[in-house]
């Protein structure tokens, strides 16, 4: 591979090795239950990521999170009101070891996340389901490790706590036996940028016993965190304290349809407005990558998909999907292809209780950071699974790429390369034990 700028070129020959574990266990006795989660990834990096040394051996990613949290869910006033309430921790641990220059710089951040949430729902009015949460989360201890030379002595921190609160309120109203509407409201306010506002509101007609209409409107809103704000080594990435959240608009109109016992089809069109997206761009005076707020993007598309399920049992999944994505002067948007189109296929063996499935999944050409596009491609995956008992293990045995297509997806600004090529053919054999 050609590293362009960085002057280096050549293979990653056993340095592109990845890592992932995750545990999860849940203990519940009535209305209580308590679980833990915990997962940890860990990723050789030859690529230069953030413009590092390229082909380096030693270089990695690593991310850690755990996640623990109580909970009750109980029925009152004769089941007409449901009770829910969760107190969670999580933490998360963030690594990485890169070259400059030829020299090591290892970062070590850490963040730690308290919470809860209350969420009642109210059933005794006719017609009526009025939900009513309130939730917030405190984080005492978001810790950036910047480091400044090969000595972990001479790294800088950045210390970011937060905070973030907010309300919701939800009312779903049977307007007659065919026409159901949902109005909603939420209302959130953090340390970074303030308060907002999302509504949301839907409404559901049933045409015919076999088909129903949906009409969906929605608004979600997203505050930058501690990394897009404030992290600055000036070599790597610059901090952007006045960086906006981001917030997006989307308008959808859903048809399912049950062709019979066995088929469903469901058709959609959607409209998103995204508002001061964040981007990693670069900064205008130094070129170096830094995280700001894009132009407002629009995006509309229409999807149609296809479930059949045979008396045999083997069943059919398939989708496509068209969409136009764009900036408000009418610019392509990177990475972003016009056309996505799935189907799997998949079934019971005659012997042995293994099911197979094959997989075709197709994506149209795309946008590169320089200009140029990437070809489309269609790879195709099969698997073969088996499982025993419903406590027991389970095995699978899966082919990725099974034709070995040759195939690129576009790289970040911060990368050397524009284009990353992708795994040929591979196997994955997995083993779990459930209990």
């Amino acid at each position: 591979m050609d590293y362009g700028a960085a002057g280096v070129a050549g293979v990653a020959a056993g340095m592109d090795g990845e890592q992932t574990r995750r545990v999860f266990a849940r203990v519940g006795h009535g209305a209580w239950s308590i679980e833990h989660a915990y997962g940890s990834w860990r990723k050789e990096d030859p690529n230069g990521t953030y413009f590092s040394d390229p082909l380096s051996p030693g270089q990695y990613i690593e991310s850690k999170l755990a996640l623990t949290q109580l909970q009750y869910e109980d029925q009152l006033a004769g089941d007409r009101l449901t009770l829910s309430a969760r107190l969670f921790r999580s933490s998360l641990q963030y690594r990485t070891l890169l070259k400059f220059s030829g020299e090591h710089f290892a970062s070590d951040t850490q963040s730690r996340l308290y919470g809860g949430e209350l969420r009642l729902l109210y059933t005794a009015f006719d017609h009526h389901k009025l939900m009513l949460g309130i939730e917030g989360q405190e984080s005492p201890r978001s810790e950036q490790v910047i480091p400044v030379s090969s000595d972990p002595a001479d790294n800088l921190l950045i210390s970011s706590p937060g905070h973030r609160f907010g309300v919701y309120a939800q009312d779903e109203w049977q307007i007659s036996g065919r026409l159901t509407a949902t109005l909603g409201l939420r209302f959130d306010h953090n340390d970074a940028t303030g308060s907002a506002a999302s509504p949301r509101t839907g409404l559901i007609w049933q045409a015919t016993p076999a088909t129903t209409v949906k009409a969906l409107y929605g608004r979600a809103h997203r505050a930058p965190n501690a990394y897009e704000l404030d992290y600055d080594d000036g070599a790597t990435l610059v901090g952007n304290p006045a960086l906006r959240g981001e917030r997006i608009d989307t308008l959808e109109l859903v048809s399912d349809h049950r062709v019979d016992h066995a088929t469903t089809l469901r058709a959609s069109l959607y409209q998103w407005d995204l508002k001061r997206l964040i981007v990693l761009g670069l900064h205008p005076a130094s070129g170096i990558p830094q995280y700001q707020s894009g132009e407002d993007i629009t995006a509309r598309g229409a999807e149609l998909s296809l479930d059949r399920t045979w008396h045999s049992g083997v069943r059919l999944r398939s989708s496509v999907s068209l969409q136009d994505v764009e900036t408000r002067d009418g610019a392509g948007l990177v990475n972003s292809p016009n056309v996505l189109g799935k189907a799997n296929l998949s079934g019971m063996l005659p012997w042995g209780g293994i099911r197979a499935s094959y997989e075709l999944h197709y994506e149209a050409q795309r946008l590169t950071n320089d200009g140029s596009h990437l070809g489309g491609y269609t790879i195709s995956n099969f698997a073969l699974t088996r499982s025993i008992g419903r406590r027991g293990l389970d095995t699978s045995l899966a082919i990725y790429n099974l034709f070995d297509k040759h195939y690129a997806t576009p790289g970040a600004s911060s990368n050397w390369q524009n284009a990353f090529d992708q795994d040929g053919r591979s196997i994955r054999i997995k083993v779990g034990y459930r209990f």
